[in-house]
């Protein structure tokens, strides 16, 4: 036969000790995953905004390639473009300032919406080089 012999002070964890045991590993756990969702959050709302930037670089590069005296002098014009996971709304506002328009030169705003929100917006003055 075993002899078992406790020696005072050694019994082992109570219920409450396992108790707020429990809870302290629950808590940061929660803490985890809430910063994981944040995390999750930014990075998508990062990938929205550099998308829409490309989005606004590639149609102002497609400008680029116009004659700035073929624009329109004034209004606005709407296209769609597609980049990776995202539908955009381009919005191409022609001689907003209308001091940096003339002949040859045109003030061009280029606005990228996702659901009829801004995401990201850019502007130049396009000039002809002769």
């Amino acid at each position: 036969m075993v002899n078992v012999t406790q020696h005072k002070g050694q019994e082992g964890s109570s219920l409450v000790e396992v108790l707020i045991a429990v809870l302290i590993l629950a808590g940061a756990l929660v803490s985890m995953f809430s910063a994981m969702s944040s995390f999750t959050a930014m990075n998508t709302r990062t990938q929205l905004r550099s998308n829409a930037a490309f989005a606004a670089r590639s149609h102002m590069e497609g400008l680029r390639y116009t004659d700035p005296e073929t624009y329109p002098s004034s209004g606005t014009q709407t296209t769609t473009a597609v980049v990776g996971a995202n539908t955009f709304t381009v919005v191409t506002e022609y001689c907003v300032t209308s001091s940096y328009c003339n002949d040859n030169t045109r003030h061009v705003v280029v606005t990228i919406q996702e659901s009829g929100k801004d995401v990201f917006e850019t502007e130049t003055v396009f000039t002809s080089l002769r």
